[in-house]
């Protein structure tokens, strides 16, 4: 099994899902991954000249950003704080130890993140579909196929289609199967 994870911004209150982003979601895997690399880096740029000017670069630049992993239990985050490897604002200790929506019941910092933060995935492949259009493109038939095996919530999925030149290129690769899943969608939310 081992230990999954996502990139999280405590100062934002946001995160980054590497399966959403075409990887796997251990730390081997992550490191591999070209797009999520890309997504976390963008995010983390200060003055770099050389990205396009979109919103999602620097969007993390200073903030408090670490790799939560799904063992991160209270217990754990408090001995990181007190080997002083781990500072965290109060309010997220006390928040923790409230959640109860956790593996085996016991409360764990990757389960409060991905319930208290806002996934930001959508918006990092929006600006990978800039950068890359082509690698970008495979990425979000990517996000619409794990929507199909209900992995990606129709939200999320109306969310990357506000996007008019993703939506048109989606179109163009997917045709018919691309409006059953818009009709799909709408159907759900009567």
């Amino acid at each position: 099994m081992g230990q999954y994870y996502v990139a999280a911004n405590i100062s934002k209150r946001e995160f980054l899902d590497p399966h959403r982003l075409g990887s796997g979601s251990k730390l081997v895997e992550m490191f591999y991954s070209e797009w999520f690399s890309r997504a976390l880096l963008a995010a983390l740029a200060l003055g770099d000249w050389t990205l396009p000017d979109h919103p999602f670069v620097g969007r993390w630049a200073g903030g408090q950003v670490i790799l939560v992993g799904d063992y991160m239990t209270s217990d754990y985050v408090s001995r990181l704080i007190s080997e002083g490897r781990l500072s965290l604002p109060s309010w997220v200790l006390e928040e923790l130890d409230k959640d109860d929506d956790a593996l085996d019941g016991i409360p764990s910092f990757y389960s409060f993140v991905k319930k208290n933060f806002k996934d930001v995935s959508v918006e990092a492949i929006k600006f990978l579909y800039r950068v890359c259009p082509e690698e970008g493109l495979t990425l979000a038939m990517r996000f619409v196929a794990d929507y199909k095996m209900g992995f990606v919530d129709p939200k999320s999925v109306l969310e990357l289609l506000k996007d008019k030149d993703i939506a048109k290129a989606l179109q163009q690769e997917m045709g018919g199967e691309l409006k059953k899943i818009l009709s799909r969608i709408k159907r759900s939310h009567r």
